[in-house]
């Protein structure tokens, strides 16, 4: 008899954990804490790069015309500033984990390492591993090593570049040779190397993760069930972020899914902003956040999603003006905060869409919305 009842006990747990994977909650909390930002006035008017340094005191802004410019955030001023490139090039940039180099896609199908404070130019990365010039290439995604040893980027172009033809290039820093070249399975949205480098993980814009393996040079596609979205007008998916964990063990998705009808005052058109943390090496589901919004929260998205440096805590953002502090091993919220000053305001102009927003690595602080000639920064702790 006991032996039942230990049985019945054991599958009721097991029922109870398999529910309790998807968490739902209003996206007004009562227990929210206050916080107001302030303002560090930028250099050019509405910058569409902006990278943090891993102290979160400097970062890296580009304009669209190829205008660069390096700030001191704790000072509030820029450290230097470049004017517009001949050919209106874009660029990238992204900071190695020490913060002491800035790996700079400074125009097509060319990395500079350049000093983050002074801005001058330590090196040349030789050319990709796959020459891809006809295409005009540049790199929409770049990632180092935790050695700095390695740096990886994905490689994109203007106008529509065949799938066989995408690559993510990995290059020796310290001898400036391209090692690698693995194919790119998708449009890449982000990319990770693994905590010993032995392994680059990516996820594209079709929801497949990929793990490569650099020791053995193979790579394996990992598709999670849970991230299939239809392609309908109603329950699609928009605005996917990613990030991953160092050790890469661990990653996490976040949508926003189209709810509600069109039209229907009862049950209004609307997005549900949702994370998802996923397991990779089991290729599965986790948990999953979801934030049901009411008719006067409809269009809460969400925009930002980022890893503590101890990878047990995740700082999630939901526009507008609503930042949670989520438990990334069970999706539990730790906390929340919101904006004293009532939502927060963007340059609706820019093509519609809101500027890039972003955490600082230890969750202390928020950067964003980019808008105009103002970047706010909010104080969390």
């Amino acid at each position: 008899m006991n032996a039942i009842v230990a049985l019945l006990a054991i599958l009721i747990l097991a029922s109870s954990c398999k529910t309790r994977s998807v968490y739902q909650s209003s996206l007004k909390q009562e227990n929210a804490k206050k916080i107001r930002h302030s303002n560090i006035d930028l250099p050019f008017k509405n910058p569409v790069g902006f990278t943090l340094d891993p102290l979160s005191r400097l970062a890296f802004l580009t304009s669209t015309s190829g205008e660069t410019a390096l700030i001191d955030l704790d000072r509030g001023k820029a450290l230097w500033q470049t004017a517009s490139n001949k050919e209106k090039f874009a660029v990238y940039g992204e900071f190695s984990p020490s913060g002491a180099l800035l790996a700079v896609n400074s125009s097509p199908g060319k990395i500079t390492i350049i000093e983050p404070k002074t801005g001058h130019e330590v090196s040349n990365l030789k050319p990709p591993c796959v020459d891809q010039s006809a295409a005009h290439i540049f790199y929409s995604k770049m990632v180092w090593s935790n050695d700095q040893r390695l740096l990886a980027a994905a490689v994109a172009a203007k106008g529509v570049l065949p799938e066989r033809k995408r690559f993510i290039n990995i290059w020796d820093t310290q001898t400036g040779n391209c090692i690698l070249a693995v194919p790119a399975v998708g449009n890449i949205l982000s990319l990770r190397f693994s905590g010993d480098s032995r392994h680059l993980y990516s996820f594209s814009q079709d929801t497949h993760f990929s793990i490569y393996d650099l020791t053995r040079r193979t790579f394996t596609t990992v598709t999670v069930d849970e991230l299939k979205y239809p392609h309908d007008s109603y329950g699609a998916f928009f605005g996917g972020k990613v990030s991953f964990r160092d050790d890469g063990r661990l990653a996490t998705v976040a949508w926003n899914r189209s709810i509600g009808e069109a039209g229907n005052p009862q049950n209004p058109f609307r997005s549900m902003p949702m994370v998802i943390g996923i397991d990779l090496e089991a290729g599965k589901k986790i948990w999953q956040r979801e934030w049901t919004p009411t008719r006067e929260e409809r269009f809460f998205q969400v925009k930002t999603v980022e890893f503590d440096p101890s990878g047990n805590r995740l700082g999630v953002y939901v526009h507008p003006g609503r930042w949670f502090v989520i438990n990334s091993i069970n999706g539990d919220i730790l906390e929340v905060f919101e904006s004293v000053d009532g939502p927060v305001q963007f340059d609706s102009s820019l093509d519609g869409s809101i500027p890039n927003l972003f955490f600082s690595k230890k969750l202390d602080k928020f950067f964003g919305p980019i808008g105009g000639e103002k970047l706010p920064v909010w104080s969390i702790n």
